[in-house]
């Protein structure tokens, strides 16, 4: 049978155009795309001229095998089943005889096809101009950049904020006061707007909003409105006469001022026309009353309320489809003001976020990582701008004849403009070179986009059909036919989506239009829909997925089937029960490792080692199995002993406090102390994993494990402890969570029948049996983001940006640009979701289960509809009259133990309390160890001096606390705490009243940084150093780094010979140093040892300067 799309299909693989192709779920988009590359690559020199370009790793290997499947045909001679193949298998005959024409060898060379993914192909333009695109030639695509965005956040926000009264440190004063000085706040925001970067640095990454530019932003604004109320007159242009009559009787009615007038400008007036049509829920009218202007009542007042429900029928039946959702709009538009709300607070961020992208560049530099935003603006930068192209661009410029680009649809700006640029100048050859034209194939799903939370936006494929890329125009083409799912389900989709989804296609709002499929395949069942209610409700959902699914795993013809959620923690009850039933599962990156409450115990215990003073972990510690105080116990230890470090004290074993406690409490906290004392003894002797690993044995803590995939998961939490501990990061409970959720459990076999992933995950893939639970819940609701901007395009304009940041607090009498930002980017998520569920219900080829559980109304004993941002949301108006909900009582919920693979340890097992005389022994402190634990403060309190705007005359009250804390987290012995205190306080006070000291950790000096990290290359990789202090002494133009060590001369040993003899110790050491500066910096670079206990200092001679 041919399809009723064939002639968009081969128009498609047409060698002479350039197309932009939609092509919905199983319509065969992969081999359309197989088949033109194969097309094009009879037609060139050289087949690296054919460049095709995907998405995924996973979509790039299966084009590739595709084509060097039909290469490897056509050789053996394979003969056609159907029309399809037979085409396929011509382009490859055509291709095999161009290569042996050419000697390509591709089946022995398959890496010459260019078939790669978007992230590749900017890697390989980095790495063609290294230097151009700032990224250098060695750096690693890390998929986790939190803790790099945060780095060079604090860095940069110390480093400013220590220059007092200059301007970048007045803006950052700004930005904290309108934040309530929340510094962590702060940071969180600041840390969102840098993985965003690629979408404002086009707008201000320059150099911020001036003074000057408050005008144009008004303008934008200006615009922004009068092109809305232009679009909504248009719209209204057959029902503007009545509605006025109607607005004058309402005004009379209630007593309004609002004049309305066909050409009216006033964004009020056209506020009041949108409320009067619609109710407060956005939907039209369906009635009236003496509220909207309308009372009832005979004469005049009965024409004019019949005359307005007349109006709204026809509204409602007849109207532009668009016209509600530009009625939705006006009552969203901001007014706008001369004197915009917060703009010297705006002005201040976006004078920045500059700098701020600076320092995360060099951030990157040190650690030789950056995120995937970087290396696709880096790609852009290598590329040139339009005016001066780089020698890379050029070369590209003849080396790409044709390109081909896979799931466009997932397109961000920053990729839509690189494909611009490696296509700019196509539309002029082309004119020339008309038989043999540059071309360039889009091939997507605008229904298909998901992946917004990524930066992708649907509405650059839109215009990109409409449109064109840059100067290159783009004939639009659809395919219909799905050759995937069975007619039953297709019909079923086409039937509920099309009212789900918007009705026209709005780029600016991401809107996109349902577009029917034809089915290739035979009827089979419509989907099947298990709603249920009441208090048994969830219960009854998980079950019945469970029985049905049971169906599905016995019979032979199922060969998949995909359990998909809109978010995991929808999904863990379910994999709970699946697994309680026994019934083996795939379930990759669905539980964090976070997420096992035998890991959270493991995450505990390692906050608790790392962070005595984390009361929050130390209670958690007291609760996990091994521990286990009841209620009544751990109350009395939180007010007597409230963290881990109270506990160090020897003595409060033997305190009245403690024989409070129950005798099983005083005997596993007894034990406990046991172990802690223990960790104090080996700390930094062991490596990190080990140390943690000893103690979480002592503790019994295997005694949880209840199955391999426990172990894996240990295991797997241990490996990460020691990749924190190579990476020389300083563990904190907060870095530990984060590394934490990056990390997921055991999935299981992935080669079993049943595979359970988010929806998200499942885009690309294709089921037998499809289940999609929990369709009547929503997901968490979105924070408020500390700036939002927009691009707006006007039809024959260059782009604008709207933008604004968030008030200070909620709410406010008048609408603001953030308010209509914010309202957009939730619709925006809104039509995503419902493509969201389109994609969960395509990916079944044979049998679809849909599942909900509605919330009960007591009142009105009747289920309640579901919520506006759930999935089911999206059908409910066309499947609510044929539903049948079946309420289940809490007496017949079916109960299931929510099992997680653990188990708690009941009858704990006895902690054997440490010999004496072995404790005793075992806790004699090696003879550097107080040493060590002594240096680590002082370095802590010399770099605290460093971000102090004045240095005090000595230790003062502030620095001799911090000097305590950081004795104690160093883990000094308790029993040497004072003194150590009272040594290092005089130390303090010896470097205070050094002149070179005071010189060069004044505010004066610029640059200023301490533990600063430099990654530098070695023979064997890359290495990183930690300075202790870098400054600049700009009077000179010289760099200093400078040492600190915290020994002292030994006895008979004269200072003057201990300063000789530490130089050169550390002459290796110190000439790294300077190699890494001078690599980096043109200044000349001194560098020196500085000695507190002597409160002197001690050049080297291998500074790039001669001693003064």
């Amino acid at each position: 049978m041919i399809p009723v799309d064939m002639d968009a299909r081969e128009r498609a693989v047409d060698p002479l155009g350039s197309f932009c192709v939609s092509a919905p779920a199983g319509s065969g988009k992969t081999g359309l795309l197989v088949r033109r590359f194969l097309g094009l690559l009879a037609r060139v020199k050289d087949p690296e001229h054919v460049v095709a370009i995907t998405f995924t790793r996973k979509a790039a290997a299966e084009m590739r095998a595709r084509v060097v499947n039909a290469l490897r045909d056509a050789e053996a001679g394979v003969t056609a089943g159907n029309p399809h193949e037979e085409a396929l298998l011509a382009a490859a005959h055509a291709v095999r005889e161009h290569d042996r024409a050419l000697g390509w060898g591709l089946l022995a060379n398959p890496s010459r096809l260019r078939i790669q993914t978007i992230d590749s192909f900017c890697g390989y333009l980095t790495r063609q101009m290294p230097v151009l695109s700032g990224c250098g030639g060695q750096v690693t695509a890390t998929d986790d950049s939190r803790p790099l965005f945060r780095e060079a956040i604090e860095s940069f926000l110390h480093r400013e904020l220590a220059q007092a009264g200059e301007g970048q440190a007045l803006d950052i004063q700004t930005l904290l006061l309108h934040l309530d000085n929340d510094w962590e706040t702060a940071v969180e925001l600041l840390s969102g707007l840098l993985a965003r970067r690629e979408q404002w640095q086009p707008v201000f990454g320059g150099a911020g909003l001036r003074e000057e530019d408050r005008r144009s932003v008004l303008e934008i604004s200006e615009t922004l409105v009068r092109h809305r109320l232009q679009q909504l007159r248009a719209r209204l242009e057959p029902y503007l006469n009545e509605l006025a009559e109607l607005m004058h009787y309402q005004a009379e009615q209630l007593a309004t001022d609002i004049v309305f007038a066909k050409s009216s400008e006033n964004l009020n007036v056209w506020r009041a026309v949108a409320a009067l049509l619609l109710t407060g829920k956005g939907d039209w009218r369906k009635t009236v009353n003496k509220n909207n202007g309308f009372p009832t009542g005979s004469g005049e007042a009965k024409e004019r309320k019949q005359q307005m429900l007349a109006l709204l029928a026809a509204l409602t039946e007849d109207a532009d489809p668009a016209l509600l959702s530009d009625l939705r709009q006006v009552l969203l538009l901001p007014d706008v003001e001369e004197e915009p709300q917060h703009w010297h607070v705006l002005a201040a961020l976006t004078r920045l976020l500059p700098r701020l992208g600076a320092q995360l560049l060099l951030v990157f530099q040190q650690s030789g990582e950056v995120d995937h935003a970087q290396i696709a603006l880096a790609a852009l930068t290598a590329l040139g701008s339009d005016d001066e192209p780089t020698d890379i661009a050029l070369r590209l410029d003849h080396a790409i004849e044709h390109l081909l680009v896979d799931e466009f649809q997932d397109t961000s700006s920053v990729q839509f403009e690189l494909i611009r640029r490696l296509t700019r100048g196509w539309q002029d050859y082309n004119t020339e070179n008309n038989q043999a034209p540059r071309t360039l194939l889009l091939v997507g799903d605008a229904m298909q986009s998901i992946y917004g939370f990524r930066e992708a936006n649907v509405g650059l494929f839109i215009r990109a059909r409409s449109e064109g890329i840059g100067d290159l125009a783009l004939t639009p083409l659809d395919l219909s036919v799905n050759f995937r799912s069975q007619q039953g389900l297709v019909e079923w989709t086409n039937s509920h989506f099309k009212a789900g989804f918007p009705a026209t296609d709005d780029a600016q709002l991401g809107a996109v239009q349902y577009r029917s499929a034809a089915a290739a395949r035979d009827p089979g069942p419509e989907p099947e829909l298990a709603i249920f209610t009441g208090e048994g409700a969830n219960e009854a959902e998980i079950a019945a997925l469970c029985l049905k699914l049971e169906e599905g795993l016995v019979d032979d013809q199922v060969e998949s089937i995909a359990i998909l959620g809109r978010s995991r923690s929808q999904l863990r009850p379910v994999l709970a029960a699946l697994r309680e039933r026994g019934i083996e599962v795939a379930a990759r990156d669905l539980d964090t490792l976070a997420q096992r409450p035998l890991i959270r115990d493991l995450l505990t215990l390692s906050t608790v080692l790392c962070d005595r003073f984390d009361r929050y972990a130390w209670l958690a510690l007291l609760r996990c199995p091994s521990i286990a105080l009841d209620n009544a116990d751990l109350l009395l230890m939180s007010m007597m002993c409230p963290t881990a470090a109270d506990l160090s004290d020897p003595d409060f074993v033997a305190s009245q406090e403690f024989a409070r406690l129950s005798d099983t409490a005083r005997q596993r906290v007894g034990q406990l102390q046991n172990v802690l004392q223990w960790a104090d003894h080996y700390r930094d002797r062991l490596a990190l994993r080990v140390w943690v690993e000893e103690c979480w044995l002592l503790l019994h803590g295997a005694g949880a494990l209840a199955s391999e995939a426990d172990i894996h998961d240990a295991e797997r939490f241990l490996q990460c402890l020691e990749q924190l501990e190579m990476q020389q990061q300083t563990l904190n409970g907060r870095m530990l969570n984060e590394a934490m959720d990056t990390l997921y459990a055991s999935p299981g076999d992935e080669r079993c029948k049943v595979q359970v992933m988010t929806l998200h995950k499942a885009k690309g893939l294709e089921f037998d049996w499809v289940f999609i639970p929990a369709l009547a819940k929503n997901t968490a609701g979105q924070d408020r983001e500390l700036l939002l901007w927009d691009e707006f395009v006007l039809p024959g304009s260059a782009p604008a940006f709207l933008l604004d940041i968030r008030a200070d607090a909620e709410g406010g009498d008048r609408p603001r640009m953030y308010d209509y930002l914010k309202a957009q980017a939730k619709q925006k998520r809104d039509c995503e979701a419902t493509r969201l569920f389109y994609v969960g219900c395509t990916r079944a080829a044979d049998y679809l289960w849909l599942g909900a559980t509605l919330s009960w109304d007591e009142a009105k004993e009747a289920h309640r509809p579901p919520g506006a941002g759930s999935l089911l949301s999206v059908i409910w108006p066309t499947i609510e009259s044929q539903l049948d909900v079946s309420f289940v009582p809490a007496d017949d919920a079916i109960t299931t133990e929510s099992l997680t693979g653990y188990r708690r340890l009941r009858d704990l097992p006895r902690i054997e309390a440490t010999p004496q005389d072995a404790l005793a022994q075992g806790l004699k402190l090696a003879e550097n160890y107080q040493a060590r634990a002594f240096g680590t403060a002082i370095h802590r309190c010399l770099e605290a001096l460093v971000y102090r705007p004045q240095l005090p005359r000595s230790c003062d009250a502030a620095l001799g606390a911090l000097l305590k804390v950081a004795l104690l987290e160093a883990g000094a012995d308790s029993s040497s705490l004072s003194r150590l205190q009272s040594e290092g306080a005089a130390m303090l006070d010896r470097v205070l009243a050094d002149p070179f000291a005071a010189w060069m950790l004044s505010g004066e000096r610029h640059e200023r940084a301490a533990e600063l990290a430099l990654t530098v290359g070695t023979e064997t990789g890359t290495q990183q150093l930690i300075l202790d202090y870098s400054f600049v002494d700009e009077a000179r133009g010289e760099r200093w780094v400078v040492d600190y060590k915290t020994s002292a001369p030994g006895e008979g040993e004269s200072e003057e010979q201990f300063m000789a003899n530490q130089l050169q110790s550390y002459s290796a050491q110190l000439s790294a140093y300077v190699l890494a500066l001078a690599e980096r910096f043109s200044e000349p670079v001194r560098c020196a040892l500085y000695f507190p206990a002597l409160g002197k200092h001690a050049q080297w001679q291998g500074s790039t300067l001669p001693d003064s």
